[in-house]
């Protein structure tokens, strides 16, 4: 059984479009979410609808920034209609994340340009790990 947990959509402070790896940002966390902070590999849900994801929970020593942060990337998501943008950007959306695999812990890089190369790296370990654990088997 793979924790599952459930958050609202909230705004961030839009460095993942700036480094070309937009992320959902959630807040109220509702169900099991990870005890160790760290970058996984997930499954985000909503109104039926699944979409492979890369998850970082936990603070961003990058920035210097020592709150806790939950953001998703999407993989492979397009926005396919302008239907689907307004969608996203809902305040009331509850997106449910499965966690399926810890993929590494959190650590400071020395520029966001580092770190964009890591989020690379860990979005290639997220697919593998997300093709051995497929959607519809959990």
């Amino acid at each position: 059984m793979f924790p599952v947990f459930s958050g609202h959509l909230i705004s961030g402070h839009g460095r993942g479009k700036k480094l070309e790896v937009p992320t959902l940002n959630l807040d109220r966390i509702k169900g099991d979410k990870p005890q160790d902070f760290g970058v996984y590999a997930v499954y985000a849900s909503w109104q039926r609808k699944t979409y492979q994801g890369v998850m970082h929970i936990g603070p961003r020593p990058t920035f210097n920034e020592l709150d806790v942060s939950i953001e998703v990337h999407l993989l492979d998501y397009e926005k396919k209609s302008q239907d689907d943008s307004k969608l996203i950007e809902k305040a009331d959306l509850v997106v449910k994340i499965t966690i399926i695999e810890k993929l590494r812990s959190i650590k400071k890089f020395n520029n966001p340009e580092a770190l964009k190369k890591q989020m690379r790296k860990d979005m290639i370990s997220a697919r593998l790990s997300l093709k051995k654990h497929p959607c519809s088997l959990i």
